[in-house]
């Protein structure tokens, strides 16, 4: 069985497939859109981008749930001013993918984020107030200082980083790569091959993830750096062949 971390890839082969593809952007943009953000971000896209994610079905997908939230807390973070217009029509959404843009907005943890969303309940738009009124009373742990003890944080970092572009997040999901090691772990072992895999995967079709790969060989521990060594040479195959539109070169 693939590793759950398969689940921003799997948002990025479902949008390519075209299946139900009726909203504003096409599937190819969406996908663009999604994946390479932090290339050339276009925060304006957003309300078009979610309702293309609710259209081709997977917004409330309970495996896209993680990095899904993770990232759109970063587009709500930088645009707060546009945030509540972006979510306006928040009722139409089902309980699940109004779950996944509230569990964005309380991610986001600006002043803007959290106003929305008490904004949102009193114009009675939420169909699961507790659950708001729950998370107004938390403080969100950032993303990259939650524990990595289940593959879905692998997920969220991917997220931050797919919004970001930021170094600190592919370092944090290269910080999980021993866990593969973990024999006897069924957990651990499974975290530090999903952790392999995407670094893998994501080395082929990001060059910022690659050059981060590559200028952490020597200087992460030995047991890490022979891993990295190994992610960087597959994937360097790889980027040998003809590349694809889906890649960032």
């Amino acid at each position: 069985m693939r590793p759950t971390i398969t689940a921003f890839v799997f948002l990025a082969l479902w949008a390519i497939s075209g299946i139900g593809a009726s909203a504003e952007l096409t599937p190819e943009q969406f996908d663009k859109w999604l994946t390479y953000y932090y290339l050339k971000p276009a925060p304006e896209l957003t309300p078009s981008a979610i309702d293309t994610m609710s259209q081709l079905g997977y917004l409330g997908k309970a495996e896209a749930a993680a990095p899904l939230e993770a990232f759109l807390s970063f587009i709500f973070r930088d645009n707060g001013k546009q945030v509540c217009n972006w979510l306006a029509s928040m009722k139409k959404f089902s309980k699940a993918e109004q779950k996944v843009l509230i569990h964005g907005l309380w991610l986001a943890n600006t002043t803007e984020a959290r106003g929305c969303l008490n904004s949102l309940l009193t114009q009675n738009k939420i169909k699961e107030k507790e659950q708001v009124k729950q998370l107004l009373a938390k403080t969100p742990v950032k993303i990259e200082e939650i524990d990595i003890t289940y593959p879905a944080v692998l997920d969220m970092l991917w997220g931050a980083f797919m919004a970001t572009g930021e170094e600190k997040y592919v370092l944090r999901i290269i910080s999980a790569l021993p866990y593969a090691k973990a024999k006897g772990n069924v957990g651990k072992m499974t975290i530090g091959q999903a952790a392999r895999w995407s670094l893998e995967s994501n080395c082929i079709q990001h060059d910022r993830v690659y050059q981060i790969c590559l200028s952490q060989i020597g200087q992460q521990p030995e047991e890490i750096s022979e891993m990295l060594s190994k992610i960087t040479r597959t994937a360097q195959d790889e980027r040998q062949k003809p590349r694809t539109s889906g890649s960032d070169k």
